[in-house]
């Protein structure tokens, strides 16, 4: 779970320390670690920046190496499109995949 690769990550630095680079409050990054709330991909960005690791890693534990986004590299727009495709039913999420491959 996201929470426990947080604390691994965080390793001696305080959580303080890492909510002021996120600028949320020490009790928000708190609950992330404790998995009782899931970041919004904003702060999943920030997070993969800080600890140097792909947000694929943070959410599945997969390819802790590469980091795949760069903040100053997307606009609100795209990271408004991005949250909203999190919070999407698991049906809803079929239908964005499957118009997706009708794309290409």
């Amino acid at each position: 779970m996201i929470g426990e690769r947080l604390q691994v990550l965080r390793g001696t630095k305080t959580q303080e320390e890492v909510a002021g680079f996120l600028k949320i409050t020490r009790a928000s990054y708190a609950h992330y670690e404790k998995n009782r709330r899931e970041p919004n991909i904003s702060i999943l960005i920030k997070i993969s920046d800080y600890y140097g690791v792909t947000i694929d890693y943070l959410v599945k534990g997969e390819n802790k190496k590469d980091i795949c986004f760069d903040e100053n590299d997307y606009n609100k727009d795209w990271i408004k499109f991005l949250e909203s495709i999190v919070k999407c039913t698991d049906e809803e999420k079929k239908k964005l995949m499957n118009f997706w491959r009708s794309l290409n």
